[in-house]
């Protein structure tokens, strides 16, 4: 079935209140009541946040603190910054994921939440009892919330995540070109206009058309980011890919002597479709539900098409994209039965 999803344009606007800033554990379920002095003005006092106030201040984006307008801002410490740059830049781009344009209610949530950055790129806040991470990076502390918003201190710089799409055009660029080939014209019914009906009774219509993705109709929308969808999706990296693929062309012999000889056209039609059977599903799966409670157990789990498949591999390398998580296979090998 056809897996259709709009982007939610839904406004996460939640009223946060807390305590004086403390190590997490010790108040994320207190209420205090709100403090009236600008957030900007109590992080630049902080001089373990002397670095990121820098950053800010270079950026201009200090000026966004002279309104009333909610921020919840995660600051990075000087050490935190200090092991960044030793590697890479601290981009602008990477400094508006640290800022997002509203409050974050800390005890309203349980699990994970998609929250909108300044980039308009997501990020994953999770709350685990007394534990709560960004992008699966620990949070130390949280501060009152202000007149004007709240920060919560990080040991670490986040970073904005690839999306599922972004992902595999590096970790196997099989998939994303064979996503890149479901690019088709559709009838966009909403914009056109109906003239009449042909002689076989068919509506005729004024002609809209819309560039569709089929795989991203069937499956899910790689490359958007939504604020409650995600998808979990188990493809091997091309490395793995290939090594398959040249143990299939070793049984079969003759022309075939690696990879390279075995028909792209067969992958796109037959092992790619496969593999996103068995491996693309709704919502974030962790690894644990993939395990089977024991040796002679047959693990089934519903794909996003709707239908229950037997999980007879064990997915591997979880890595956290902006809108679902990407494994790849612990060990792929291409059934004998597809060729």
């Amino acid at each position: 079935m056809k897996f259709r999803l709009g982007i939610l344009f839904i406004g996460l606007i939640i009223i946060g209140v807390s305590s004086c800033t403390k190590e997490w554990d010790e108040h994320y379920n207190v209420y205090p009541e709100t403090v009236d002095q600008n957030v900007w003005d109590i992080i630049q006092s902080d001089p373990q946040f002397s670095s990121f106030v820098q950053v800010i201040k270079q950026a201009k984006m200090d000026t966004l603190f002279n309104s009333d307008i909610a921020y919840t801002i995660f600051a990075p410490t000087n050490d935190a910054i200090s092991r960044f740059t030793g590697v890479q830049e601290f981009t602008n781009v990477i400094l508006a994921y640290h800022i997002c344009q509203h409050f974050i209610n800390v005890s309203s949530i349980q699990g994970k939440r998609q929250i909108q950055t300044l980039t308009e790129k997501f990020a994953l806040f999770e709350r685990n009892g007394n534990e709560v991470t960004i992008d699966e990076i620990k949070v130390v502390a949280e501060s009152p919330l202000y007149r004007n918003g709240k920060f919560f201190t990080m040991g670490e710089v986040i970073r904005p995540l690839p999306n599922l799409y972004e992902y595999f055009q590096f970790t196997n660029p099989v998939l994303s070109n064979y996503i890149d080939t479901q690019d088709t014209i559709i009838l966009d019914k909403e914009k056109s206009k109906p003239l009449g009906f042909d002689e076989d009774g068919n509506t005729v219509y004024d002609t809209v058309s819309i560039i569709a993705n089929k795989f991203e109709m069937k499956y899910f929308p790689v490359k958007e980011e939504f604020r409650t969808l995600s998808s979990t999706i188990v493809f091997p990296k091309e490395e793995d890919y290939q090594n398959a693929l040249n143990i299939m062309a070793d049984d079969l012999g003759g022309l075939y002597n690696d990879y390279s000889d075995i028909p792209i056209e067969w992958q796109e039609e037959v092992l790619i479709p496969h593999l996103l059977t068995q491996g693309v599903f709704l919502n974030r799966l962790e690894p644990e539900e993939f395990v089977w409670e024991s040796p002679t157990d047959t693990l089934k789990l519903l794909n996003v098409l709707g239908d229950s498949v037997v999980i007879n591999y064990v997915p591997t390398d979880k890595a956290l994209c902006s809108n679902g998580y990407a494994y790849n296979y612990q060990s792929y090998v291409i059934p004998d039965s597809l060729y």
